[in-house]
């Protein structure tokens, strides 16, 4: 073939590439313009496409745009975020109030050689193969667990390739047996407790907020008022959101019809406020909300709607400060850009998100002593605000101000951190329990019976004292030591969580919870009734 002959194929090639390029962009309708991305992602789509043609070495292109769709949400706001498709199916799952399928529940190595279930998943798997606390767990699928430890055990019961376990287990009367489990999705509660403190004074614990949070909360506060509750302290102290339509509809069940309850706006989205309706179950009840700096998200929208409308005390410090709104969108292999797309703002038109690095509490200039109202803080008149009834309160610069500021004084946690550390506390209360499992059960039927018994704090000191001897600290053998009462304390609370249930876990662990106490003592001594009547 001639030199004439080589260039005139090669004129003709590029003439028919042409051609091919005019008919995908003009024939097919296919512009720059009405690319997905624009012209900028049309950039991104030939960055792929050279590099998976042309680059010297092979490349693992689904980590490289992991990382380029990660290094752009990076640059947007801190709530933004690029979801792989694990971690898409995870918030999924969070929001739908269910962790991944698993067996629904922990055990814990007696003696070094005994598997012994301590905590079982309320609803899930476990507890419908009819597995209980204290169980020891010895064979699964006909494989012996004798003489294994615990990461091989966990190993085998955790085996993805296994839907099925056939488990054979002891009871605590060493009596064998034999069950079923299938593995699958467990519940995640928002609700992890709800007891009545005193005759008149609900507690519930709200630790989420996902699809079943409204549901959880009017189930427990029905409950709670067939036993008398008049007062309500709702713990919203860790609590980092979720799914956002839940805090407005648990708005909504303490709030008359027709309040604002938060307004939302963003880039493309037409202002949307949302009101309450007739349909709350607790409306007239004193109401006590705790919070602290990682109450966020969702929970401000709450609290913002409770604060302003004067329908309960918020105490604790101040929140987190997240107002801003995000949208999952599909990216067609099952990962997501979660984007922020709006904001929200409480009834009166604050905006809950507060600035980067914002430091503005902080550069006050003033010590506020714990149980202050803040109201009273000898401040300019422009850091305040008002709710719906003109009741002062502090503005801020985002997030939810406490009515009520407080901060638990700190306790001599040395020792605790001491016998903490190697996890000798715990290692206590699970040998502990699984002696005495049986004698705990039949002396308390309740858990309230056992967090009202202060006598037997005196039995798990001394028991614990015994122990620390046998593991070797000098201090067991000092006539002269004693126990801190938060150690005890501590253990009482574990004790109650594998002798019952989580719920009986707060109960104690309350007890000593000073910001628990705090919301009593507001309620008792008319401070409550001053500042919201």
């Amino acid at each position: 073939m001639t030199y004439c002959q080589d260039k005139q194929n090669s004129i003709l090639m590029k003439l028919h590439f042409s051609l091919l390029l005019f008919y995908l962009f003009t024939v097919t309708g296919i512009t720059a313009q009405e690319y997905y991305g624009k012209m900028e992602g049309q950039k991104l789509d030939w960055a792929f496409y050279y590099l998976s043609e042309n680059y010297v070495d092979s490349l693992d292109n689904t980590y490289l745009a992991d990382l380029a769709l990660r290094t752009i949400v990076a640059e947007l706001d801190p709530f933004s975020s690029y979801q792989s498709k694990a971690e898409a199916e995870a918030q999924l799952n969070r929001d739908n109030g269910v962790t991944p399928p698993s067996i629904g529940f922990n055990f814990y190595m007696i003696d070094n050689s005994k598997p012994i279930i301590s905590y079982i998943s309320r609803g899930g798997p476990a507890e419908k193969a009819g597995l209980k606390k204290g169980y020891q767990i010895t064979f699964v699928n006909e494989q012996s667990l004798s003489n294994k430890s615990q990461s091989e055990i966990r190993e085998i019961l955790n085996d993805t390739s296994y839907i099925e376990l056939n488990i054979e287990y002891a009871d605590s009367n060493n009596s064998k047996y034999k069950t079923n489990l299938i593995k699958e999705y467990v519940p995640y509660y928002s609700v992890v407790s709800h007891y009545m403190i005193d005759g008149q004074t609900g507690y519930i614990k709200l630790h989420s907020f996902t699809k079943n949070t409204v549901q959880e909360c009017t189930e427990a506060i029905a409950s709670l008022k067939k036993q008398g509750m008049q007062k309500l302290i709702l713990d919203l102290r860790d609590n980092v959101g979720g799914v956002m339509d839940q805090s407005l509809y648990l708005a909504d069940e303490f709030l008359s019809e027709g309040k604002l309850i938060h307004t939302r706006s963003g880039h493309g989205l037409e202002e949307i406020r949302h009101n309450s309706t007739s349909d709350g179950h607790y409306l007239s009840g004193d109401l006590i909300c705790l919070v602290d700096s990682y109450s966020a998200s969702s929970s401000e929208i709450f609290l913002g709607a409770i604060q302003e409308w004067d329908r309960g005390l918020i105490v604790g410090y101040p929140t987190y400060g997240k107002g801003l709104i995000q949208q999952s969108y599909k990216l067609g292999d099952g990962s997501t850009l979660r984007l922020t797309i709006g904001r929200y703002y409480t009834p009166t038109g604050r905006l809950l998100q507060r600035p980067k690095d914002d430091a503005w509490f902080d550069n006050l200039g003033i010590n506020i002593e714990s149980g202050t109202a803040m109201a009273a803080l000898n401040l300019p008149d422009s850091v305040f605000t008002k709710t719906m009834s003109q009741r002062k309160i502090l503005a801020g610069t985002g997030g939810i101000y406490p009515d009520i500021y407080f901060v638990p004084k700190a306790e001599n946690k040395v020792a605790l951190d001491k016998y903490n550390s190697n996890g000798h506390i715990y290692d206590f209360t699970t040998h502990y329990v699984h002696q005495y499992r049986r004698q705990l059960i039949n002396s308390y039927t309740i858990p309230s019976n056992f967090r009202l018994d202060g006598s037997y704090k005196l039995t798990i000191s001394n028991a614990f004292k015994e122990y620390l001897r046998s593991q070797n600290f000098a201090e067991a053998d000092d006539s002269e030591f004693g126990l801190p009462m938060n150690i005890i304390e501590q253990i009482r609370s574990w004790i109650a969580a594998q002798v019952w249930d989580d719920n009986a876990y707060y109960q104690l662990l309350n007890v000593n919870d000073q910001t628990v106490q705090k919301a009593l003592e507001l309620f008792s001594d008319g401070t409550y009734n001053r500042i919201i009547r």
